[in-house]
């Protein structure tokens, strides 16, 4: 009995081993058996390296970084969350939404921008639009303390007097001029400083009028801490001299720290604005190195006229 496996169901073989076996037994298709390993060993080195070339492809994309195992801070910046884009002309209500939406960790962080008069405006902050969410709710914000701590302030000094003399303020009338001032200043400052950029200077790098604005709006928190003193004058009703002073102190500490941040932050850019502009248009470069001072100049005399109204809105006449 031979020691391999009879293959005579193979029809081919068998012919084989008829005409190679004078004997008639199956040791000569001995001869054949290698052949037929070595291709089995061929199919099986086929399927390894297919085997190893699936791994390979599927270990390069496991070495791509899921979305669960990206970093929540990055996923909520504004790489990974565009603003969104609103249709409509500016004549309707759509448009305007574009310009209230802010996440809170922005508001905050303009919030903080702003406490620090020395932060420039980057580039990302200038070519963008800008947001009137903080503007218009800081403003608010700053009108309602003011006026209330006046009002505070006032009525101390009444219960501290004759309870019989009234001092007859409006404080409605109060209220009205208050936003008048604030919301007016914000808004009409920034429009014609961007009309003048724009239509006169014709600057390059042109900031939006909406940047401009929340310049303006986010500088108004300085105001908050002299609204909050000005309820220490209360105490000061049989004291004039030192009443006065305070009021000073009050309008000084509001009228120069925000004027210091609106300045700087805007001389920042104007220095970067017509920069760009006289190199592009191969002017004068001395005028045009000129024009961030005087900008800024007419920008501080708006600002000293600004605090003189707060002034008398809030505290009477300036004597």
């Amino acid at each position: 009995m031979s020691k391999y496996t009879s293959i005579s169901g193979d029809p081919s073989l068998k012919d084989d081993a008829k005409a190679t076996d004078p004997f008639g037994d199956d040791e000569l298709i001995q001869s054949d058996i290698p052949t037929t390993n070595q291709n089995t060993k061929s199919n099986n080195n086929k399927t390894t390296n297919n085997i190893d070339e699936h791994l390979f492809e599927e270990q390069d994309i496991s070495d791509i970084p899921q979305a669960s195992s990206i970093n929540p801070d990055i996923l909520n910046s504004s790489e990974f969350s565009p603003k969104k884009q609103y249709d409509g002309s500016m004549f309707s209500l759509n448009y305007y939404r574009q310009f209230f939406d802010l996440e809170t960790r922005e508001f905050f962080s303009n919030c903080i921008h702003a406490l620090n008069p020395f932060v420039k405006l980057s580039d990302e902050e200038i070519n963008s639009v800008g947001d009137l969410y903080g503007a218009i709710w800081i403003t608010g914000t700053v009108v309602f303390l003011l006026f209330f701590c006046n009002s505070l302030a006032d009525v101390i000094v009444e219960w501290m007097k004759d309870k019989g003399n009234k001092s007859g303020v409006n404080y409605f009338a109060l209220i009205i001029s208050s936003i008048n001032l604030l919301y007016g200043y914000i808004f009409i400052i920034p429009l014609c400083l961007y009309l003048i950029l724009r239509f006169y200077f014709k600057v390059n790098l042109l900031i939006s009028l909406v940047r401009i604005i929340s310049v303006y709006g986010y500088s108004n928190l300085l105001w908050i801490p002299a609204a909050l003193l000005s309820v220490v004058r209360g105490v000061l009703a049989k004291h004039k001299a030192l009443d006065n002073i305070l009021k000073w102190v009050c309008i000084g500490i509001g009228s120069i720290l925000s004027g210091l941040n609106i300045c700087l932050k805007l001389y920042f850019y104007f220095v970067k604005a017509f920069e760009g502009y006289a190199s592009a248009n191969q002017v004068n470069n001395q005028f045009y190195d000129k024009l961030p001072v005087i900008l800024v100049c007419v920008l501080v005399f708006c600002h000293m006229g600004f605090s003189l109204g707060i002034r008398v809105s809030f505290f009477g006449d300036l004597n």
